[in-house]
């Protein structure tokens, strides 16, 4: 019994990151389209913590290593060989490859690295002390 309620438990849990995750992308795109750069919701009455919450794109590039030997001698000879330790990290490699996008510098070719943009919007808490002024009218 116990072990049937859990699995349910999971499988609402899953459908509910899907959902979310999907909200995310749906989020993010009419940000884009908007050019929105951030909006606040009004944390009152909606969350817990009645804290505001800051909406804002979060574009993340996500690597799929195609051809492992390839990528390191990509890296050692752009400099980057001390990203490579017995493997790169897969959270490392997404820092880099950041990094890369953002300063306009080389990547290996998609033989080596496929690279895709994961869409969707960050959600943060509101600093406390605007939502104070706020609150009193300022």
């Amino acid at each position: 019994m116990l072990k049937e309620l859990k699995e349910h438990h999971e499988h609402v849990i899953s459908l509910i990151n899907i959902e979310l995750q999907q909200l995310g992308i749906k989020i993010y795109e009419e940000m884009t389209d908007s050019d929105t750069i951030s909006f606040r919701i009004t944390g009152q009455n909606l969350f817990k913590d009645n804290q505001d919450r800051i909406i804002s794109p979060d574009p993340k590039l996500k690597p799929t290593v195609v051809d492992e030997a390839k990528l390191f001698d990509f890296l050692r000879k752009t400099g980057h060989s001390d990203l490579i330790k017995e493997t790169v990290f897969y959270k490392t490699l997404e820092s880099w490859i950041t990094q890369q996008k953002k300063n306009n510098q080389e990547l290996p070719d998609e033989t080596i690295l496929k690279v895709f943009m994961l869409k969707t919007a960050k959600v943060r808490r509101a600093p406390k002390d605007t939502q104070a002024k706020r609150a009193e009218g300022a």
